[in-house]
Formats: structure tokens, sequence, C-alpha cells
């Protein structure tokens, strides 16, 4: 400093510095803008990252959902089919055994009936075979001596000669 204040030097180096400070604040703003900006950036690909790997996990886990629906399904499917051809088979199963029974009991009705037909035609021949010995024994015998004799004349209408 001189005698009458700052000599022009001084106040150029103070103008100087005063500029140079103004300089290293703008630096410092920028320097933190641009540390913020890294830090973003950086926040950035760490967010698309995870983007992407939540993408894939949805994906996956997506497809194994729709691969567990399509088992869930085909099982319940191959349930239905089993149940149905269960059913079917019940089905024709107690058919048979109706018409078992019915066969036993057309079996059973016809041996019965047989045997009532049998029993009444022993009964009706043997009562047959009584009265006609009984007939045979009340009829008389007879014996007829039959002779025939063909007589040489004209033929009858129907093509044969006449019998005396």
């Amino acid at each position: 400093m001189g005698l009458f204040g700052p000599t022009a030097l001084e106040r150029e180096l103070t103008t100087e510095i005063q500029g140079l400070r103004a300089d290293i604040a703008g630096l410092k703003i920028e320097r933190e803008a641009a540390s913020k900006e890294r830090d973003l950036s950086k926040t950035v690909v760490e967010l698309r990252e995870e983007i992407a790997t939540l993408k894939a996990d949805r994906s996956r886990i997506e497809e194994e959902y729709a691969r567990e629906e399509r088992e869930v399904r085909h099982e319940v499917g191959l349930l239905r089919k089993q149940v149905e051809t269960e059913r079917e088979l019940a089905t024709q199963e107690a058919v048979l055994k109706v018409r078992e029974e019915n066969l036993d009991a057309d079996r059973n009705r016809f041996e019965t009936q047989m045997k009532f037909t049998t029993e009444r035609f022993e009964k009706e021949t043997t009562y047959l075979r009584e009265i006609m010995g009984q007939i045979m024994k009340r009829l008389p015998t007879i014996e007829v001596d039959v002779s025939r004799r063909v007589h040489d004349g004209p033929a009858l209408p129907n093509g044969h000669a006449e019998v005396e």
C-alpha cells in the first residue's frame, strides 16, 4: 500500500484475486454439479440395471406361473378323463351285473317252468296211458280179413281203377 492508498498494482491484483475467487466459486459449483451428475448417472445406470434385473425376474416368474398353470390344467384334464372312464366302467359293470342277475332269474324261471312242464307232461302221459289202457281193455277184439279185387273196367275220373 502506498501512502495515498492502494497502488495500481495492488488494485489490479485485488481485482484479479476477486475474479479468481469468483472463478474458483464457479468451478466449485461446476465441480459439485459434475459430481452430482456423475452420481446421478451412476444412479441411473444402477436403476436401469435394477429395472433389467426386475424385468428378467418378472419374465421368469410369469413363465413359471404359466408352466404351473399348464401343468395344473393338464392334471385336471387327466383327472376329468379318469373320472369319466371310471364312471363309464362303473355304468358298464352295473349294466353287466343287472344282466347277469336277469339271466340268472330267467334261467331259474326257465328251469322251474321246464320242471313244471315236464312233470305236467309226465302226468298227462301217464293219465293218457291209463285211459288208453282202460279203453283197450273195454274194446272187443276184432279180426278182419280184407281182400280187394281190381276190376278191369273203365278208369274213374281220378285216374284209378274201380275197386270191388
